[in-house]
Order: structure tokens, then C-alpha cells, then sequence
């Protein structure tokens, strides 16, 4: 457990690089899109009616930015591990420590589907403020049966083995 503990903060901190790379690009394009507020007094130029209305496009493209933005880090997460773990059968952390999820049935990759599966456990879990979540990654803590399968192992049929 502590392996994948490791593994998970591993993953953590390659994860964060992207975000951080991300967030600058986004963050310069939030920018340029806030220079378009400005302060629309009575008798501004062009136009009160006008100013308001380029207010309104400046802030509709500052939304768009970071919604854009909270996007492509979604995605950026969904692709990392459910493709890693697809086609190489581990993320960065856990090739670095040495271990690999396999299909409990055949100790082979476990391929797209049931990757998609091992990842969309913890992510519905982490809809109540990421609470779920954590129970789904302790949870191989309270498996009886000696794999140390978390609850997103057992719904997708894996197991993480050391290589």
C-alpha cells in the first residue's frame, strides 16, 4: 500500500507540471480576455449602451477561457491515467515504483474498457467534495480478501501487482 501511496504522489506531481503549464497558457488568455472590462461610466466613449455591451463579450470570453481551461484539465486527468493504465498497464508512479494493474483474470493489460471503469469509480466518487474518493483509494485497506483490491479494482476486475 505504501507503493501505490508513493505512486499516487508521483502521479500527483506530473499531473501538477501539466496543470502548471496549463494554467499559464490559460491564464494569459484569461488576461487578454479581462482587457476588455473597463469601467463604463455616463459618459464614456463610444457609448454607456456600448461599453456595457463589450463588458458583457469581454466577460462571456473570460468565462469561456476558464471554462475551457477546467476542461482540458479534465481531460488532460482522464487521458493520463485511463490511457496509461490501458495500454501500459501503469502511470509514471507506478512504473517509478515498480507496479502494474493487471486483469485478475488473465494478469494481462487491462485494456480500454476496463480502464475507463477503474477511473470513473473514483471520479464519481469524488462528486461529495472528494470524500468518496478518498474511501475508494483507502478502501483496498478493508479488502478481506488478501489482493488489496479497492473498490475500483473490484468493479473493473483488477488487481495491482509489484513487477
Amino acid at each position: 500500500m505504501g507503493r501505490r501511496l508513493g505512486a499516487r504522489l508521483i502521479d500527483g506531481v506530473a499531473i501538477s507540471i501539466l496543470y502548471f503549464i496549463l494554467s499559464t497558457v490559460g491564464f494569459a488568455s484569461a488576461m487578454d480576455s479581462a482587457k476588455g472590462l473597463e469601467d463604463c461610466g455616463q459618459y464614456s466613449d463610444p457609448g454607456y449602451q456600448a461599453c456595457i455591451n463589450n463588458q458583457v463579450e469581454a466577460a462571456d470570453d473570460l468565462f469561456a477561457a476558464v471554462f475551457g481551461f477546467a476542461l482540458i484539465f479534465f481531460l488532460a486527468t482522464l487521458l493520463y491515467e485511463w490511457l496509461m493504465i490501458s495500454f501500459a498497464g501503469a502511470t509514471l508512479g507506478k512504473m517509478a515504483l515498480g507496479l502494474k494493474v493487471v486483469k485478475e483474470s488473465t494478469g494481462q493489460a487491462p485494456g480500454l474498457g476496463i480502464s475507463f471503469i477503474r477511473w470513473v469509480v473514483p471520479v464519481a466518487g469524488s462528486i461529495a467534495c472528494g470524500v468518496g474518493q478518498i474511501l475508494v483509494y483507502v478502501s483496498p485497506f478493508f479488502d478481506n480478501s488478501g489482493k488489496l483490491q479497492g473498490w475500483h479494482d473490484r468493479a473493473a476486475h483488477t488487481l495491482v501487482i509489484k513487477k
